[in-house]
């Protein structure tokens, strides 16, 4: 019994192994020569992938109109004339050109022999007459007005009296019309200052007050100026300049 058993085990174990290697064998691929090339197929993208011109054309004039109507919306609002002429506005400005391209645009509120004081929108500056090349009068307004040829001096001991013609040649009317007379030293220094408002057209302001200092474009008038000459300043050189201002 007992190798009757064991014979029969034997050979049930050498048709399991049999099978197992026939099972194993079909399931290898075959062995292909290395000449052979294999062919593999075309890769699938993982998302389809369209030029579509038109759609995004379209997306471009959608995106123009929504900013056109966002730059509508965030525009300035009217301002009212009325509020615009509460705004003070330097109405005398002077353009200040200096030796190194600076250009300073404000109101003269003071000239020495050696300085110019200048109310700007940043504050008061004081700027050196040396780094000075060139002073635009009225710089920003259309009147512009200038003394017209040499002015007459006639010198006297004790003072000078400069007199003279000025015209507006601009084209906005000039009011209070002002012209500055300077008598200078060899050494730069003043030896007097004065001035004195033109004879001009009969004017009536808003405000009331009536005067004969201005200039219409084109108009002329006479001005006479008296000029103290301070003791001990000999006079050697003298100088003119025109201010007026614009009122309503």
């Amino acid at each position: 019994m007992n190798k009757l058993f064991l014979l029969t085990l034997s050979l049930m174990t050498l048709t399991a192994q049999s099978t197992i290697s026939d099972t194993t064998r079909t399931k290898l691929p075959e062995i292909r020569p290395e000449s052979q090339k294999a062919t593999e197929p075309a890769a699938v993208p993982f998302f389809e992938y369209q030029n579509n011109f038109e759609a995004l054309q379209r997306q471009i004039d959608s995106l123009k109109a929504v900013v056109s109507v966002y730059e509508k919306k965030n525009t300035l609002p009217p301002v009212d004339k009325k509020l615009l002429e509460m705004i003070p506005i330097p109405e005398n400005q002077q353009r200040i050109i200096l030796q190194n391209g600076t250009v300073v645009v404000g109101t003269v509120t003071g000239e020495s022999a050696q300085e110019i004081s200048l109310q700007t929108s940043l504050g008061r500056l004081v700027i050196r007459k040396n780094l000075v090349i060139r002073v635009d009068e009225n710089y920003g307004i259309q009147a512009e007005v200038k003394i017209v040829g040499e002015p007459q001096i006639d010198v006297y001991p004790e003072r000078e009296i400069v007199t003279g013609m000025v015209k507006n040649s601009g084209q906005k009317r000039a009011d209070f019309v002002r012209v500055i007379a300077n008598l200078w030293t060899s050494t730069t220094s003043s030896a007097g200052q004065d001035s004195a408002f033109v004879t001009g057209q009969r004017i009536k302001y808003e405000t009331g007050i009536i005067t004969d200092t201005s200039l219409e474009p084109g108009a002329t008038a006479t001005f006479r100026v008296i000029v103290p000459i301070k003791p001990g300043n000999p006079v050697t050189y003298r100088t003119q300049t025109v201010r007026w201002t614009e009122t309503k």
